[in-house]
C-alpha cells in the first residue's frame, strides 16, 4: 500500500464523466494565469518538480460502487484527474470504523478514519470539535497537497478542517452536493415548511420557525417560538433536551449564518450544482467572484432499451426507484403514491436502496407496512454503478420524488439522457421516462413537456396518477402536464378545475372569491342574523364547489367584491372600472404564480387572461383561452344593427366595446395556443374574424342533472307557463319576445316568469304586463324548483356562448324554443326549436303550436330528459383534458 501523498499510477481512459469542468480547475501546472483564472484562484497552484499536482478529495461519505450521486461524482472527478496524471487521494470520515482504513479504489488511496458516534449536542452544532477529526488535521500537516476538494461539510469535515487545509498550504475547493447549500438551509431541504421552495434567503425567524416545524412543533407553535430574541434563545438553548433545543433554535440560525460566512471566507473556490443555488448563495452575501457553476453530467454509458418491436406485448409497466432509504429522498410520498395506484392497474414496482445502516432498515420497514403486502412491489439492495445503464434501460418510468432541492440526482439525468435545454442540438438518449418532484437540477427536465412528468414536492396523489396514466395509455405526455386554471369570478371554471383535479394535472385553481366557512372572512357569517345568513350563505355556495380540494384552490384581490357590491347598489361606472382593473391585476398576478410554479399550461377565460398569457408566453407556458361567448366585435355588428331596429331608449343599458377593449381582446386571442369555447355559433364568430378553424375546439357544457327533477306538464287546457331565464334585455332578445307576446294575448293563461336582471322600460312591458312574472334574483340552489313551475324555457336570444340555461331545461324535461345564436344543444323539432333571430313571426308560431299540442309537448319534455343526460359535467371535463393532451401534443411536435 502506498504511502499517503505517493504518486499515483495514471489510469486507463475513462469515458466522459461529470466534473470535468471542475477537473480543467486542477489541470497541469504549466498554465500559470490561465490556469489560475480557470480555477478562479488568487494565485497559481505551486507546481510540483513534475509539472503535475497532488490533490485530495475530503468527501462526507465514500461507496463509489453502490453508493449515489455524491460517490459517482468525485468518483468520476478523481479519475479524470488521474488521467490528467495528478496524484489524488480520498479522505472520509466513518463513524462506523474503530480505527484508520487505507485501501486503494480505481487507482486511488483511500482513508477513512474514525469519528465519534454518537455526537454530542455541541459537536453536532459545530460548537465543538468533532473527536477524531484530529486525525485529519494531523495527516493534512503530512502530507501537504496542493489542492484539497471538500465535498459537502459533514462532521469531521466542517469550517475546522477547511481551516487546516488551508493552514498547510493547500488550494481549498468545496462543492455543495447539499440542499443545505452550506450553513443557509438549517431544515436541510431548502423547502419551505418542507412543502414549496425556498427562496434561500436565511432569516432567523423563518429559518428557526420552518427547523422546528419539521422537528414536530405546530406551525403556530414555530412561529411563536422563533420570535426569542437571539440573545435569550443562545441563554436558553442551554437547556438539555428538546426545550433547549425548541428555544435556542433562534440562536442556532444565528450561528449558522456566521458558520456560512466563515465557510466561504476559508475557500477559494465555493462551487455549486445549479443556478439556483448559486443565486441562492450569493442571495446570502457571498462574493460571486469565489463561486462557480458545475452542473451534474454522466458517464455516457448508455445500454440501448428494448424497442417496441422487441417487446410488442410488454405488461406490465415497469416502475423504478433507485436511492437511498431516506425521508428526504421523498420515499414515503413514493409509498404513499403507490398504496393509491388501485390494485387493477397493472404495474410492477422495483424499489433498490443500500441497506447498510439501521435508519435505512428502519425507514425500508416502515416502507413496508405502508404498502401492507402489496406483491406489485419488490425491494433490493443498491445496485452497482456499472449497472446503473442496464437497469434503468428496463424500467418504463424511474420515480424520483425528491422532498428537498437536488443538484441532480445524478440517477435522473441518466433516465432522461442528460439532455441539455441550453444546447438543444444534443439529442437525449433516454433510458426511461421519469416522474420526479419539482426541486434541483431535475425540475428542469421532467417538466420540459417531453420526457416525463413533474410534481411539488410531496405530492404523492400526481406520483401515482403519473404512473397510472403511464401503465394505462403508455404515453409519457400524458404524466407531465400541470395545468393552472383561473377565474376572477365563477361561471363554470370550477368545472373546469375539477377536470384537471380529477386528472391529477390541477396545479391550482386562482379565482378571488372561493367560498370556505373555516376561513375568514367566511367565519363572519356565522353570527349574522339569522335571515340575512342564509342569504349570504346561499350567495357564497356559488363561489363553492364542494369536490375540489381546497388546498388547490388560490385566492387573490378584492376587486371581485367591489364589483359584485357596485352591481347589487346599481353603481355601473364603478362596477366597470372595478371588473376592468380588477381583471388586469388578477391576470398579471396569475402570470408571475405559473411562472413561479412552473406549470406547463395556463387555462383561463376571455377579458381576464391578457397579462397572464403574456407573461406565460415568454416562459414557454402553453396557453388555453376559453371562449365564454361570441367575439366582442361580431357583439358591436350586432348591437349597431339592433340599435337601428328598436326604439332607442328601449333598453339603454348594452353598450358597445370601446375599441381599447377590443385591441386587448385581439391580444389575448392571438396569445393563446388554443381556444376552448361551448358551441358552435362562439366559433363562427371566431372565424368570422379571421382566426383559423383548427385553432379552435368546440366543448360543450353539461348539466348536473341529478339536481333537476322534471316535474308533470299541464293539462291541455290549462294554459302554458313560459320561463325566460337570465338578462332580460336587448342582448337575450327581450324585444322580439315581447312582440310574440303581445301576438299571443288571446291565449288565456299564457304567462312568462322571467328570472333574472331586467333592464327593458317599462313603457314596453306594460303592453303584456299581465302576462308577465317577474322575479328579479333567485338563489341557484332554488332553480330547480323554479324549472318545476313551468313548461316551456324560451330564449330569443341574439348572442351568447353557450347558454347554461338551455342546459338546465333540458335536464328539467322541458322544451326549449331558442335560436341558432344561443349556442345549445337542443334539436330542432325533437326537444325543442330553434327559430331565426329577429323572427316574431317564427317565434309566435311556435310558441302557439306548443300552447296547442299537449302530447307535442309531453314527447318534448321526455326527449329533452334523455338529451341532457347525454351532457353530464364529466363529458365537458373529459374534452378539457382531451383538448389540454392535444395542445401539448402539437407543441411538442412543433418545438422538436
Amino acid at each position: 500500500m502506498r504511502a499517503p501523498g505517493a504518486q499515483l499510477a495514471r489510469p486507463r481512459r475513462q469515458a466522459r464523466i461529470p466534473g470535468r469542468s471542475l477537473a480543467r480547475m486542477s489541470s497541469r501546472a504549466d498554465g500559470g494565469r490561465r490556469r489560475m483564472r480557470r480555477a478562479g484562484l488568487s494565485r497559481p497552484l505551486a507546481p510540483r518538480r513534475d509539472g503535475l499536482m497532488r490533490i485530495v478529495q475530503a468527501v462526507g461519505w465514500y461507496f463509489p460502487v453502490t453508493r449515489g450521486g455524491t460517490e459517482a461524482y468525485v468518483a468520476g472527478l478523481t479519475s479524470r484527474l488521474q488521467h490528467l496524471g495528478h496524484g489524488v487521494e480520498v479522505v472520509t470520515p466513518d463513524p462506523m470504523v474503530d480505527r484508520v482504513h487505507t485501501y486503494e479504489y480505481d487507482g486511488a488511496v483511500v482513508h477513512r478514519f474514525p469519528i465519534a458516534h454518537p455526537l454530542t449536542r455541541s459537536e453536532a452544532q459545530g460548537r465543538a470539535a468533532v473527536r477524531g477529526s484530529e486525525w485529519f488535521h494531523d495527516w493534512i500537516r503530512t502530507a501537504r497537497p496542493d489542492v484539497v476538494h471538500f465535498h459537502t461539510l459533514v462532521p469531521g469535515l466542517e469550517i475546522p478542517e477547511l481551516k487546516a487545509a488551508k493552514a498547510a498550504g493547500a488550494r481549498v475547493v468545496a462543492t455543495t452536493h447539499a440542499s443545505s447549500l452550506g450553513h443557509i438551509c438549517a431544515r436541510g431541504t431548502m423547502m419551505r415548511w418542507g412543502q414549496t421552495l425556498c427562496d434561500g434567503l436565511s432569516e432567523v425567524r423563518k429559518c428557526a420557525a420552518c427547523d422546528l416545524q419539521k422537528r414536530g412543533l405546530p406551525k403556530w407553535a414555530a412561529n411563536t417560538a422563533a420570535l426569542m430574541p437571539v440573545r435569550a434563545s443562545e441563554a436558553a438553548g442551554r437547556v438539555l433536551g428538546d426545550i433547549g433545543t425548541t428555544l435556542g433554535m433562534a440562536s442556532s440560525i444565528a450561528f449558522n449564518q456566521r458558520r456560512q460566512m466563515d465557510l466561504l471566507d476559508s475557500v477559494d473556490r465555493f462551487v455549486l450544482l445549479t443556478e439556483w443555488a448559486y443565486d441562492a448563495v450569493v442571495r446570502n452575501g457571498a462574493t460571486p467572484r469565489k463561486l462557480a457553476i458545475n452542473r451534474l453530467g454522466i458517464s455516457g454509458n448508455f445500454v440501448r432499451k428494448p424497442s417496441p418491436a422487441e417487446r410488442p406485448t410488454r405488461s406490465p409497466v415497469t416502475v423504478g426507484y433507485v436511492g437511498r432509504f431516506d425521508p428526504i429522498k421523498g420515499v414515503y410520498d413514493l409509498a404513499r403514491a403507490i398504496a393509491a395506484v388501485p390494485r387493477d392497474v397493472a404495474c410492477r414496482i422495483d424499489i433498490r436502496g443500500p441497506i447498510d445502516t439501521r435508519e435505512s432498515r428502519d425507514v425500508l420497514d416502515q416502507m413496508r407496512a405502508m404498502l401492507a403486502g402489496d406483491p406489485r412491489v419488490s425491494f433490493g439492495s443498491a445496485i452497482a454503478a456499472a449497472e446503473i445503464p442496464r437497469h434503468l434501460a428496463n424500467l418504463d418510468v424511474l420515480c424520483c420524488p425528491s422532498a428537498c432541492l437536488e443538484g441532480g440526482p445524478t440517477v435522473a439525468i441518466e433516465a432522461t439522457g442528460g439532455a441539455d435545454r441550453r444546447r438543444p442540438q444534443r439529442p437525449a438518449r433516454r433510458a426511461c421516462g421519469l416522474a420526479g418532484a419539482r426541486g434541483g437540477a431535475h425540475r428542469h427536465r421532467p417538466g420540459s413537456g417531453r420526457n416525463g412528468r413533474s410534481m411539488a414536492p410531496g405530492d404523492s396523489g400526481r406520483a401515482h396518477d403519473g404512473r397510472r396514466d403511464r401503465g394505462l395509455s403508455r404515453a409519457l405526455r400524458r404524466m407531465m402536464t400541470r395545468v393552472a386554471v383561473f377565474h376572477p369570478g365563477t361561471q363554470h371554471s370550477h368545472e373546469t378545475a375539477l377536470a384537471f383535479q380529477r386528472a391529477g394535472h390541477l396545479a391550482w385553481y386562482a379565482t378571488e372569491i372561493f367560498y370556505d366557512p373555516n376561513r375568514l372572512p367566511y367565519r363572519l357569517i356565522a353570527v349574522l342574523p339569522p335571515a340575512l345568513k342564509r342569504k349570504a350563505v346561499a350567495e357564497f355556495r356559488r363561489r363553492y364547489h364542494p369536490q375540489l380540494d381546497p388546498a388547490l384552490v388560490r385566492t387573490l384581490g378584492v376587486w371581485e367584491w367591489i364589483e359584485r357590491a357596485s352591481m347589487r347598489m346599481g353603481l355601473r361606472r364603478v362596477e366597470h372600472y372595478a371588473n376592468e382593473w380588477g381583471n388586469r391585476r388578477f391576470a398579471a398576478r396569475v402570470g408571475a404564480m405559473a411562472v413561479r410554479d412552473a406549470v406547463d399550461c395556463l387555462w383561463g377565460c376571455d377579458t381576464s387572461s391578457l397579462n397572464a398569457f403574456r407573461i406565460a408566453k415568454g416562459h414557454g407556458i402553453c396557453c388555453v383561452l376559453e371562449q365564454t361567448i361570441g367575439h366582442p366585435r361580431v357583439w358591436n355588428r350586432i348591437l349597431t344593427e339592433e340599435r337601428e331596429r328598436t326604439p332607442a331608449d328601449f333598453d339603454l343599458y348594452p353598450r358597445p366595446y370601446p375599441e381599447a377593449d377590443l385591441a386587448r381582446v385581439d391580444a389575448e386571442i392571438a396569445l393563446a395556443d388554443h381556444i376552448a369555447c361551448g358551441s358552435a355559433f362562439v366559433k363562427s364568430t371566431m372565424i368570422d374574424r379571421g382566426i383559423a378553424a383548427e385553432k379552435v375546439t368546440v366543448i360543450p357544457y353539461g348539466v348536473g342533472a341529478a339536481q333537476f327533477t322534471p316535474a308533470a306538464t299541464v293539462g291541455p287546457n290549462g294554459g302554458l307557463r313560459l320561463l325566460f331565464v337570465g338578462h332580460f334585455g336587448l342582448r337575450k332578445g327581450a324585444w322580439y319576445l315581447l312582440q310574440a307576446l303581445a301576438r299571443l294575448k288571446h291565449l288565456p293563461g299564457l304567462t312568462l316568469t322571467i328570472v333574472g336582471k331586467q333592464t327593458v322600460d317599462e313603457r314596453y312591458t306594460a303592453p303584456v304586463a299581465s302576462m308577465l312574472r317577474p322575479m328579479s334574483h333567485v338563489p341557484r340552489e332554488q332553480m330547480p324548483a323554479i324549472y318545476q313551475q313551468a313548461d316551456v324555457v324560451v330564449l330569443p336570444t341574439l348572442f351568447e356562448g353557450s347558454s347554461v340555461a338551455t342546459y338546465e331545461a333540458l335536464a328539467a324535461g322541458m322544451p326549449v324554443i331558442t335560436t341558432p345564436n344561443a349556442g345549445s344543444v337542443v334539436r330542432d323539432g325533437v326537444d325543442g326549436f330553434i327559430v331565426p333571430v329577429r323572427d316574431v313571426d317564427a317565434l309566435a308560431q311556435r310558441i302557439e303550436r306548443l300552447y296547442g299540442d299537449f302530447t307535442l309537448r309531453l314527447t318534448m319534455a321526455t326527449q329533452a330528459r334523455t338529451r341532457a343526460l347525454e351532457f353530464p359535467w364529466e363529458r365537458y371535463q373529459q374534452g378539457a383534458v382531451r383538448l389540454v393532451d392535444a395542445v401539448g401534443g402539437v407543441r411538442e411536435a412543433a418545438t422538436a
